[in-house]
């Protein structure tokens, strides 16, 4: 059993989508399930929170075209259908283009990608682990 194992949940009241990375033409989103919500003040934040997956929102500035991919980690007992509706609402919200976002047009996939931290050194590394060749090189040269 690894660390994530440990954590795991299966039922979530809400989802929050806290962004990594923002550059011109890319987004990078953690999924993240909450549960016990309202046990969080200033000083102490004691939520139950659990990464689900990762969200890429990225943009050809040359053609204005948006593409979202939704990376989701491994899991049986998990409700993607849930988890992908919602994060689908989130990227509608987060469009960048002009025309309106079609909630079908999203490439969905599975991971193995968890990794507990990151150093700043780290980041572009871990987004490449995640995406591999589904972004082109250019995208991700932007970051940092």
């Amino acid at each position: 059993m690894n660390d994530f194992d440990k954590f795991k949940m299966n039922i979530f009241e809400t989802y929050s989508f806290p962004r990594l990375v923002r550059t011109q033409s890319l987004e990078f989103f953690f999924i993240r399930g909450v549960n016990e919500a309202r046990n969080f003040f200033e000083y102490w934040d004691g939520r139950l929170i659990e990464v689900l997956g990762y969200l890429v929102i990225y943009t050809d500035v040359q053609t204005n075209e948006q593409t979202n991919l939704i990376y989701l980690i491994e899991d049986d007992n998990k409700n993607f259908q849930e988890i992908i509706r919602y994060t689908k609402n989130f990227a509608s919200e987060m469009c960048t283009t002009f025309t309106p976002l079609d909630m079908m047009s999203f490439t969905i996939q599975k991971t193995t990608v968890y990794q507990r931290g990151l150093d700043k050194q780290e980041i572009v590394d871990f987004i490449k682990k995640i995406v591999k060749q589904d972004i082109p090189k250019l995208f991700l040269d932007e970051i940092f």
